[in-house]
């Protein structure tokens, strides 16, 4: 599977996942992707207001995905002294 087609069943799992969760149809969009040999990694935001980010992870060896949900709990500014 190329990575471009990984990105693509990333976002459809993510879509999958929101659809019975939201009624608003959601943008997503890649943050940030990396691939090492066989496995590939992608972190997918939304423009919904819930403050969620998704982590999939391909793990190539074994052919399945791992699916990680993360919620923003905190927004602090930290001044640079």
């Amino acid at each position: 599977m190329e990575d471009q087609a990984k990105v693509n069943k990333a976002l459809s799992i993510v879509k999958e996942y929101l659809r019975g969760k939201t009624e608003a149809e959601p943008t997503l969009f890649v943050v940030w992707q990396a691939a090492v040999l066989q496995n590939f990694k992608c972190i997918i935001a939304t423009t919904l207001p819930c403050w969620t980010h998704f982590v999939l992870t391909y793990d190539g060896e074994n052919g399945c995905w791992y699916f990680d949900v993360f919620t923003k709990t905190d927004n602090m500014v930290i001044p640079d002294d």
